[in-house]
């Protein structure tokens, strides 16, 4: 029966829509005019609107559902389908294979959730512990929620728990909450003068301190720059554009690019180039991701070349779910005033589409092949380490494996098997607080079947320095590939 059929129950024929996954812009017209749907359950139905979206896996539709709840004070993320008590936390993990991008943005939210309902209560030991196992989530929010955490500190005026938060972490201290309020605005309209004197002097040391590159003097006797200097300040920028472009934030994809951007999406289906202006590149970027879903982006032999003050460019070869490929240029530029990097020109090519095969007649590989795979286990290696996911980091690496940390305090190399690692790198956290780690100029070698090396340059917020070689292997059995050497230096120490 069509929709038009139906016109008694609307909530039904809403539900019937998003199950049979087909006419979204019609569901999300429904859900504006009442966002309580979402989460709604139709007469006979065990699901919600919302547990059909996050099991169909498009993290767009999700987002754009979401960010119509921000004043529906009723909206709960973690509502229970009525037959088996699942959270869509529950949906997600369980189609977490088929559907990761989905999965990483649920788990996020949850996450976000419990950090903003501790700082509602003020319970800031909680707090601090979902900060150490996810500092990303410091200057997040989910879409439906009006304040991140730094406004709560704000509202109370807590300067012992933002000074700790701050000296560890960073706050970004331009974030706005609710009617675009600053945390001093809230700050004074709370009675917390004091509070919003100090924040505000911090904010205009942080406006400083941005464009900043001071030189420092490394423990190997080298001079070299810190990496708030332009190289690191651009590497960082496009890290974040690849992560919201996997969360599907496509509003912050396309407002990193220059309101007169120009963009060559080559063999990519468009039919005149080069696009120009945010208008042009979000209507691509948006029918691209409804087109192919696409997710799991990742940048690799990736090179930047500052080219002048606050200008530089970059290039890579890119892999994703849907296809791989190059990119020739992007050219990024910081403005004076914020600190913020955009895209001003953009020049990729798609070599290969999974759906459709080879655009340029090339013979290249599957991303399944042993580098990308390579490639994937070390970037996951990275988010985990940056979540302080220790048990992760330290299994990744093979029971009998060897790591040399040089300049890194050890006193006698190689260490050797698990325990050894795990107490340096519980050792090295505790004494650091690392977090923020970002590979770059990184260099894959397969040197046989499920057997592959990786070196690189990296940095993190309490130093930098480069990884002479890492050897991965693959697991012939379940597939997974772990470290079974690894050598790097520290080169520059910021403490």
């Amino acid at each position: 029966m069509s929709r038009r059929q139906q016109p008694a129950d609307p909530l039904l024929d809403v539900y019937q829509c998003v199950s049979d996954n087909k006419d979204f812009d019609t569901v999300y017209d429904d859900i504006s005019a009442h966002p309580e749907w979402l989460t709604t359950f139709a007469n006979g139905k065990n699901w919600s609107v919302l547990h059909h979206i996050v099991d169909h896996g498009n993290v767009q539709q999700l987002e754009r559902l979401l960010e119509l709840q921000s004043n529906n004070i009723q909206f709960r993320l973690l509502t229970k389908t009525k037959d088996d008590n699942l959270t869509v936390l529950d949906i997600a993990k369980r189609n977490s294979t088929k559907h990761p991008a989905m999965f990483q943005r649920i788990d996020r939210l949850v996450k976000m959730d419990e950090l903003l309902n501790h700082a509602k209560e003020r319970q800031w030991p909680q707090c601090k512990q979902l900060i150490q196992g996810c500092p990303e989530i410091l200057n997040e929010k989910p879409p439906y929620r009006k304040y991140y955490v730094l406004h709560h500190i704000g509202h109370v005026g807590d300067r012992r728990f933002f000074d700790e938060l701050h000296n560890q972490y960073k706050f970004d201290l331009n974030l706005s909450a609710d009617k675009d309020k600053t945390v001093c605005e809230i700050a004074n309209e709370n009675g917390h003068q004091d509070f919003a004197s100090y924040v505000k002097q911090l904010r205009s040391t942080q406006s400083t301190d941005t464009t900043s590159s001071a030189a420092r003097r490394s423990n190997t006797g080298k001079t070299v720059t810190n990496p708030s200097d332009d190289e690191a300040q651009l590497l960082a920028a496009s890290t974040e554009w690849i992560r919201r472009f996997n969360m599907a934030d496509f509003k912050y994809v396309v407002n990193a690019y220059l309101p007169t951007a120009k963009l060559y999406a080559r063999n990519a289906g468009v039919a005149s180039l080069p696009l120009i202006g945010r208008e042009q590149i979000f209507e691509f970027w948006d029918n691209f991701y409804k087109a192919t879903g696409a997710a799991n982006l990742i940048y690799y032999d990736r090179k930047i070349v500052i080219t002048g003050p606050g200008r530089g460019e970059s290039s890579s070869r890119w892999t994703m779910n849907v296809g791989d490929g190059f990119i020739d240029k992007e050219t990024w530029v910081r403005n004076q005033e914020t600190g913020i990097w955009s895209i001003a020109f953009d020049d990729f090519t798609v070599e290969q589409n999974y759906k459709n095969g080879p655009t340029t007649g090339k013979t290249v590989t599957n991303p399944s092949d042993d580098e990308a795979q390579l490639l994937a286990a070390s970037t996951e290696w990275i988010r985990r380490f940056n979540m302080a996911d220790f048990k992760y980091v330290v299994n990744a690496y093979l029971p009998t494996a060897k790591l040399y940390a040089r300049n890194a305090g050890v006193a006698s190399l190689p260490l050797i098997g698990r325990e050894q690692i795990f107490e340096f790198w519980d050792n090295f956290y505790k004494a650091t607080g690392a977090a923020n780690l970002i590979y770059y100029d990184r260099k894959i070698v397969i040197t046989g079947p499920g057997r592959g090396e990786s070196s690189s340059r990296w940095t993190m917020n309490v130093g930098d320095g480069f990884i002479d070689k890492e050897t991965w292997v693959r697991n012939q059995e379940t597939g997974i590939w772990s470290i079974a050497f690894d050598d790097f230096t520290v080169e520059q120490n910021y403490s």
